[in-house]
C-alpha cells in the first residue's frame, strides 16, 4: 500500500516512469533503469510483504529490501480487510495459523534479504511488529535481536494484539547483551506481560507503552523515569495496574536527575499521579476519567493538557459522589509549584461533575493562556470564569462550546454570587461555537465585568482549535465567514449587556 491507501504494483510503478503520452516499447524495462535510491523510495511506500515480493523480479532486485529505512510487519495484513472485525472467537480459532504464516514469512525475509551475510548495516533504520501472542514467539524474537544487534535498527515497535484475555509475551531481552542494548533510541511496547531491564538502554530517548498485562504494578511505570537517564519522552497508553485490597493506584514519579521533558499519560487506570521530582518536564498530558495531579519539584513545566471525562451510565442516579472541585484534581505540593504558563483544559460528560467553589483551589500563579475546550453545551458554560481567580496573571482565555446530543439532560444553572473580584490582565477572550443561551451570554458577562485590562471579545458560531504540539501550543482558527446576521448581532449585545448598572470592559467581535 502506498501512504495515500492505493496499492502500488509494479505494471503501475512502470507506468509512472515515462509520460502520459510516451508509449512504453515492448521489451524495454524503464523500472529497473531508476536508481537504486529512487526504487527504494518507491518500496518505502509498501509494506514489507510486498516488498520483499519484488525480489524475483531480477537479481538487481534481490538486494534492494535491505535498504529500506523500515522493516514492518502485521500480521493483521494477513487477512482480508473484513475478516479482522470478526468476534473473538473467530480470531482465537484462526490465531495459531495465521501467526505459524506470520513466523514463516519473518523467516523467508531473513533468510531471503540478509541470508548470504553480505548486508551492511544503516543507522537510523526502523522496526514494526504487530502479531498476535504467538505460543513459539523464536522467530519474531531472533528478528528483533538480529535487527539490533546487526542491521542498525534504532527504532522499535513490538504490538502483541490481543485475541485471549491472556498475554504472556515477554520482550527478548535475552537476545540482546549489553551493547547492543545502547543501539535502541526509540522504543514502543504494546500488550507486553513484563517490562525489560530499562536501565540497560542507556540511549533510549522515546518510550510508549500501551496495554501492559495488569500484571505489572505501579511501581515498575515509577521506575521508569529514574533508570533510563537518556529519556525524554514518555506516553503511557491504557496501562492498567492491578492493586491489592482495593488501594487506590498511585503514579508516583521523583526523579529529581530525570531529564524527560514530555510525559502523556492516556487512559490509564492511575487514580492519582504525584510529579514529586521532574525537573526538566516541560509538557504534561493527562487524559481520562478524572485523577488527581499532584505537582512538586516541575520547574520547566510550561504546557499542561488536561482531557478528563466522567459518564454517568444509563438509569445511574446522580449525587454528590460524582462531584469534585478543581483543588481534587489540581494540588500544589509545594507552594506556587504550578508553573505552567499554558493550561488545556477539557471536562466532559453527561452532567458537570466540576463544583465552581475555590476553597483551597491551587492557584496558577504564571497562567498566560488558558483553553477551556469542548464544555458540553448541556453545561452550564459560564464555569470557566471561577479559574480567573485562579489564575491572577491570565492574558489570554479561549472557551470553545461542543453541541450535546438533543436528549441530554441540562444541567443546573450556577447561581453566582455578587462579587467586587477584578481581574488586571485579561486582554483577550474568545468563544467558539457560541450560541445565544443564558448560560453563555453569562459568561462573556461575567469576563467583561471583571476584567478590567480586556481589549475585545471574540465570539464565533463556528471555528476550530489547532493543537501545535509541543512547546506550540493552540491556535483558533476563524471560520471564513462570520454567519452573524445583523439581527443576531443586536440580540447578542442586548443579551450580554443587559444590565447597565455596572461597566463593561472590552468590546465585542462578531466572528
Amino acid at each position: 500500500m502506498s501512504p495515500n491507501g492505493t496499492t502500488l504494483h509494479a505494471s503501475s510503478l512502470a507506468m509512472a516512469t515515462h509520460s502520459p503520452g510516451q508509449r512504453q516499447q515492448p521489451g524495454v524495462d524503464r523500472l529497473s533503469a531508476l536508481p537504486d535510491e529512487l526504487l527504494v523510495t518507491i518500496l518505502d511506500g509498501v509494506d514489507t510483504r510486498s516488498a520483499l515480493a519484488t525480489t524475483v523480479l531480477a537479481k538487481r532486485w534481490k538486494r534492494l529490501p535491505r535498504l529500506l529505512s523500515a522493516l514492518e510487519f502485521r500480521v493483521t495484513d494477513m487477512f482480508p480487510p473484513p475478516s479482522y472485525q470478526q468476534s473473538l472467537a473467530f480470531l482465537e480459532q484462526y490465531a495459531p495459523a495465521v501467526m505459524s504464516r506470520y513466523n514463516d514469512a519473518i523467516d523467508r525475509f531473513m533468510k531471503a534479504a540478509y541470508g548470504d551475510g553480505s548486508y551492511i548495516p544503516q543507522s537510523g533504520r526502523t522496526l514494526r511488529l504487530e502479531f498476535f501472542d504467538p505460543d513459539e514467539p523464536a522467530s519474531v524474537d531472533r528478528l528483533i535481536g538480529t535487527a539490533v544487534r546487526s542491521w542498525g535498527v534504532e527504532d522499535v515497535e513490538v504490538i502483541v494484539k490481543p485475541v485471549a484475555h491472556h498475554i504472556a509475551y515477554f520482550f527478548p531481552q535475552h537476545y540482546l547483551d549489553d551493547e547492543s542494548a545502547q543501539f535502541i533510541r526509540s522504543l514502543t511496547l504494546g500488550g507486553c506481560s513484563l517490562l525489560p531491564p530499562l536501565h540497560k538502554y542507556g540511549q533510549l530517548t522515546a518510550l510508549v507503552l500501551q496495554d501492559i498485562s495488569p500484571s505489572v504494578p505501579v511501581a515498575a511505570y515509577a521506575g521508569v523515569f529514574s533508570r533510563c537517564p537518556g529519556l525524554r519522552s514518555v506516553h503511557l497508553r491504557r496501562c492498567h495496574a492491578e492493586t491489592d485490597n482495593n488501594v487506590p493506584s498511585v503514579l508516583e514519579v521523583d526523579a529529581p536527575a530525570s531529564g524527560i521533558i514530555e510525559l502523556v499519560v492516556y487512559l490509564c487506570s492511575f487514580q492519582a499521579i504525584r510529579l514529586l521530582a521532574l525537573p526538566a518536564l516541560e509538557r504534561l498530558e493527562c487524559s481520562g476519567s478524572p485523577v488527581s495531579l499532584a505537582f512538586g519539584n516541575v520547574p520547566r513545566l510550561a504546557q499542561v493538557i488536561l482531557s478528563l471525562g466522567f459518564f454517568i451510565l444509563e438509569g445511574d442516579p446522580w449525587d454528590d459522589r460524582y462531584d469534585y472541585t478543581l483543588d481534587e484534581l489540581l494540588v500544589a505540593v509545594t507552594p506556587a509549584a504550578v508553573t505552567a504558563t499554558d493550561l488545556v483544559i477539557r471536562f466532559t460528560g453527561t452532567y458537570r461533575w466540576v463544583e465552581p467553589w475555590l476553597d483551597g483551589l491551587t492557584p496558577f500563579p504564571v497562567l498566560r493562556r488558558l483553553l477551556v475546550a469542548d464544555v458540553p453545551s448541556n453545561w452550564d458554560v459560564s464555569w470557566p470564569y471561577l479559574l480567573l481567580e485562579a489564575a491572577p496573571s491570565l492574558e489570554v482565555l479561549h472557551v470553545s462550546v461542543a453541541p450535546s446530543a438533543e436528549d441530554t439532560p441540562r444541567d443546573v444553572d450556577i447561581m453566582w454570587r455578587p462579587s467586587r473580584f477584578r481581574h488586571r490582565h485579561l486582554k483577550e477572550l474568545v468563544v467558539v461555537g457560541f450560541e445565544l443561551t443564558p448560560t453563555q451570554a453569562c459568561l462573556v458577562r461575567l469576563v467583561m465585568k471583571a476584567c478590567q485590562a480586556l481589549g475585545y471579545v471574540v465570539l464565533m458560531k463556528s471555528g476550530r482549535i489547532e493543537d501545535r504540539g509541543l512547546g506550540g501550543g493552540w491556535e483558533v482558527v476563524a471560520p471564513p465567514e462570520s454567519g452573524w446576521s445583523h439581527d443576531e448581532k443586536v440580540a447578542a449585545e442586548k443579551a450580554i449587556k443587559k444590565a447597565r448598572y455596572f461597566k463593561l470592559y472590552g468590546h465585542l467581535i462578531f466572528a
